[in-house]
């Protein structure tokens, strides 16, 4: 299944624009700022809005009875892990997704090689869940 990724900003921007019957508005927002892409054409993000809106259950009085429309993309967030928190053993410590890894790669004494292996498959699984890969955590 295709999916055209949005910020969770720009999806609540669409779902309250359909709320207030501003398809086109809606629409507008999905070819401009879709996530990874240089936008949609027309016809996708349509049938991607219409999608939405039957999952939704967002109805739009002049088209009751639509159907999902075989190639509709769905519309989904992409939810970026931002900071974590870590413990390498000085105390917690707060860092960003790149620290991370730096602070992975520059540990001196007292860590096992398997540890830092470990820590490094930890922030594979969590690139590939901040991808939203397939079925959200693909593993």
């Amino acid at each position: 299944m295709n999916k055209i990724f949005m910020s969770p900003k720009d999806m609540k921007f669409i779902k309250s624009e359909l709320e207030l019957g501003k398809k086109i508005s809606a629409i507008k927002k999905v070819r401009s700022c879709s996530m990874g892409e240089n936008g949609r054409g027309l016809k996708e993000a349509k049938i991607a809005v219409e999608r939405f809106m039957i999952e939704h259950d967002i109805v739009d009085q002049n088209q009751i009875h639509i159907k999902i429309h075989p190639d509709a993309c769905r519309l989904v967030t992409w939810n970026p892990i931002r900071r974590i928190v870590i413990d390498m053993g000085d105390g917690e410590m707060e860092v960003d997704m790149e620290e991370f890894q730096f602070k992975i790669l520059t540990m001196e004494g007292g860590v096992s090689v398997d540890s830092v292996g470990h820590m490094i498959d930890l922030l594979g699984i969590i690139k590939k869940w901040e991808n939203n890969l397939e079925n959200g955590l693909n593993l």
